[in-house]
Order: structure tokens, then C-alpha cells, then sequence
């Protein structure tokens, strides 16, 4: 993403937006995805203290066949990096494939970004536990694992520090 032209100064804004019935409206924007009723999103700007914050609550929304509920967002950034902590009561991929209580946490700053992943299956994958720095490159990204672990078919597989794929 390139730099704007001209940086805005001394912005200090909060905002505070809850939906009601907005699912037939998102469909006018984009076909896949659906959902956001009842859902309150917050935070404030404030360029001269160099602060924003973020808070989401959204109790359902759909992206193709895919269904989230209960996602939770909390982000805080500043010019130079961003912080969130996610939190999804549970990702539907089908009628059998569930992903409950999964969180996600980012820090992001310049071209890295550190992330955590925790989650769990109602099929097959016990529970998952993942680490790593995503750095994003001209040519694509390299991502760099921190010990972690996942457990599929109650066996722990781990992958060590280090890690790469790029």
C-alpha cells in the first residue's frame, strides 16, 4: 500500500456505529458476504496523539459458505504498528466442520507481523496452537514458525522454531 499524499493532523474523532437489519444492504456491496445485523463496532482516532483504537461485536455474518458467530475484535494501533485480539465463538465450514472458540492474535509492525492462532475442530483436529512472523516481501511473504503444536486425531504433531515456508 503506498503512503497517502498528505497526512492528515490534528484528527480527533470517535465513532460508535450499531446495525439492525443491514444483511440485505451488504449484499448490494459484495454477493458473498451477508450478515452484521445487530452488530456494534467502536473506536476513536486521534492523529496528534498518534492512537486508534477498535472494538467490534458482531454477532453473525457469513463470507461465501462460511459462518462466523460471536466474533469479538479489539485492535490499538498508532502510526508505526497495530495490535489485535480476535475471538470467534465459532467458524462454520459445513454442517460437520466446526471451528469453536478460536482466537487469533496480530502485532503488526512494518513489513512483520507476529500471529497466534488457537482453535480447535469438531472433526479431526483436537486443537491447534500456532505461532509465527509473517514477513510480506516485493515477491510474496515468508512465514517463520515459533514452536508450536496442533493435535489431529489425538496425535501432537509440532513444528519447531524456525520453521519456514516461503
Amino acid at each position: 500500500i503506498k503512503p497517502a499524499k498528505a497526512v492528515p493532523s490534528n484528527q480527533n474523532f470517535t465513532f460508535v456505529i450499531d446495525t439492525k437489519n443491514v444483511d440485505q444492504y451488504i449484499d448490494l456491496f459484495n454477493k458473498d458476504l451477508n450478515g452484521f445485523n445487530n452488530a456494534n463496532v467502536s473506536g476513536r482516532i486521534d492523529t496528534k496523539k498518534n492512537l486508534l483504537d477498535l472494538n467490534a461485536d458482531v454477532p453473525r455474518f457469513e463470507y461465501k459458505n462460511i459462518v462466523f458467530n460471536h466474533v469479538v475484535v479489539r485492535g490499538q494501533g498508532n502510526l508505526d504498528s497495530l495490535s489485535m485480539i480476535d475471538s470467534v465463538g465459532d467458524v462454520s465450514i459445513n454442517d460437520s466442520l466446526h471451528f469453536p472458540g478460536t482466537r487469533i492474535q496480530l502485532h503488526s509492525s512494518n513489513d512483520l507481523t507476529s500471529v497466534q492462532l488457537v482453535t480447535s475442530a469438531s472433526q479431526t483436529l483436537n486443537s491447534a496452537n500456532i505461532s509465527a512472523r509473517v514477513q510480506t516481501m516485493p515477491t510474496g511473504v515468508k512465514i517463520i514458525f515459533e514452536p508450536s503444536t496442533f493435535d489431529i486425531n489425538s496425535k501432537t504433531w509440532h513444528i519447531d522454531k524456525d520453521g519456514q515456508l516461503a
